[in-house]
């Protein structure tokens, strides 16, 4: 095969805007494993989803020489252009994260190989128009049914780049439905001079055909090499037929600790927690590998059925905080929970693009009762206004799992997702469509209510006599806008000395 790197080159197009290793785009992926991980099952369900075929998804952790990434020369001249820059254009000293970041691609750099996360799908692949919008923020090619956007959402793989440099190739059909090649790369570096003129270059680098970086990204062009670089080339080979290749250089091992989980175990949990919906239906099968070591010593894990999603999250299955530690992130309790429902959970008939599957819990569950909205194989929230714990107070304690796949509700639980397709906000909304997720969120919650109610009442227990614990509702103190500052004092020290007092009394 013609060696493509001879044809391409990293291409840092011209800026006015000057911008430091500090990348304001990157400030909120910190390197764990969550983002990352989910953004590419995700983006891979839906290229499977549209290709009309279950996703078989594998992810590779290798190394690998420097030398053998496309456009390593120019990533390093670049590199050394931008420290050189920033010494220019800010005489002080650099603060921590920029330091970090530095230092971190230096170490890269001076390495004799680098380590590599490859995740290869079976989808169906990215033509330029899906390969620009991959590229560029805030667009999107997946339609009116993937489950997120490439946008900014693409950003999340950089933060497992130590190198901040993600290569990605990819096999398509054409309009004549002829399997094509297509490849490029993505680096986040810094402003630094242009080498061949005035004025300053862009901290992003983009791997283009020579001469077609002036054209990027516009529809007339073709400026994406049509044969993959070599590093690449045999998992594309891999692929029966479509399918895409993300390589993130530089792995960084997802920033863990020596007493963390190893990588392949932490891509495991990633997968089964926030895609057990779609492993149940046969929608999703993924296989991690990591090559690193001796032969003896590498890992496999594959996650083809439940059972196997539900042997990676017995182990997290006491976890009350999510492994990211930020809210709205899938607890290994949840996720555990949802599960077991998937698995035992009895499903409800007469639900049109949508399956609801609820499993009765014992006394001792009575405080976990939830219900997990997933859409299309993707778990969003387990805390849905309108079908919550509080709003099923007198019903029998139940877990339930509402899959939606198609229809009204799936709609408008996609527009009000946020930038990480998690979660339900409201503010992204027309009045019209609030109105209508009102609405069909509280006739499945009626459906809830009306099934524990039979289920009751068929083992003989009277529904009205059914309580949650509930914590009893606190008098809240309101203090008027016109409340002067020593009053404002008084009141401060008046409930600091009854707090004081109330701690006595407790300890006598």
């Amino acid at each position: 095969m013609r060696r493509s790197e001879e044809q391409a080159s990293l291409y840092y197009g011209i800026t006015h805007r000057p911008e430091g290793f500090t990348n304001g785009a990157l400030a909120q992926f910190d390197g764990s494993p969550e983002p990352v991980v989910r953004e590419l099952l995700q983006n891979s369900l839906d290229a499977a989803d549209q290709a009309g075929r279950p996703a078989e998804v594998r992810f590779e952790i290798c190394e690998a020489p420097g030398s053998s990434l496309p456009g390593w020369d120019e990533y390093r001249a670049a590199l050394k252009r931008a420290k050189k820059a920033r010494k220019e254009l800010n005489k002080g000293p650099p603060s921590h994260d920029e330091k970090t970041v530095v230092d971190r691609i230096d170490a890269q750099v001076g390495a004799p190989s680098v380590a590599l996360l490859l995740c290869v799908d079976n989808g169906h692949g990215l033509d330029q128009r899906r390969m620009n919008a991959l590229l560029t923020p805030g667009n999107t090619s997946k339609g009116d049914h993937g489950a997120g956007s490439f946008g900014l959402g693409h950003h999340a793989a950089f933060g497992a780049s130590d190198l901040r440099f993600v290569l990605y190739a990819s096999k398509h059909r054409d309009e004549r439905e002829r399997i094509k090649h297509l490849a490029s790369a993505h680096a986040i570096l810094a402003t630094h001079r242009n080498p061949k003129g005035r004025g300053w270059l862009a901290g992003d680098g983009y791997w283009f055909r020579k001469g077609h970086g002036q054209a990027a990204f516009d529809p007339s062009s073709k400026p994406y090499p049509r044969t993959a670089p070599l590093l690449l080339v045999p998992y594309l080979d891999s692929l029966a037929d479509t399918g895409t290749v993300v390589c993130i250089a530089g792995f960084n091992d997802f920033n863990r600790d020596p007493s963390d989980p190893a990588a392949v175990e932490m891509i495991c949990r990633v997968a089964s927690a926030n895609f057990s919906d779609a492993i149940n239906s046969g929608r999703l099968t993924v296989e991690v590998t990591d090559r690193r070591g001796r032969e003896g010593d590498q890992m496999k894990v594959h996650l083809r059925s439940l059972s196997d999603a539900e042997e990676v999250l017995a182990e997290i299955s006491d976890q009350r905080r999510s492994g990211t530690g930020k809210a709205g992130h899938i607890t290994g309790s949840v996720a555990y929970s949802a599960l077991l429902t998937l698995r035992d959970g009895e499903a409800m008939a007469g639900l049109d693009g949508m399956t609801l599957r609820v499993r009765r819990l014992g006394d001792a569950e009575s405080s976990l009762t939830q219900v997990h909205l997933f859409r299309r194989g993707m778990w969003i929230t387990s805390r849905a206004d309108g079908l919550m714990k509080r709003d099923f107070s007198r019903q029998e304690p139940f877990d339930a799992v509402l899959s939606l796949d198609r229809g009204p509700l799936e709609e408008i639980v996609r527009a009000a997702e946020g930038p990480e397709h998690r979660g339900l906000d409201k503010k992204r909304l027309s009045q019209p469509q609030r109105k209508q997720l009102r609405q069909h969120l509280s006739e499945i919650a009626d459906r809830l209510a009306c099934r524990t109610r039979r289920a009751l009442r068929s083992a003989g227990v009277d529904p009205s006599r059914i309580r949650h614990a509930r914590r009893p509702a606190q008098p809240i103190r309101r203090e008027s806008a016109a409340t002067s500052v020593p009053q404002r004092r008084r009141l401060l020290e008046e409930s600091g000395q009854a707090g004081k007092e109330a701690d006595q009394r407790g300890q006598g």
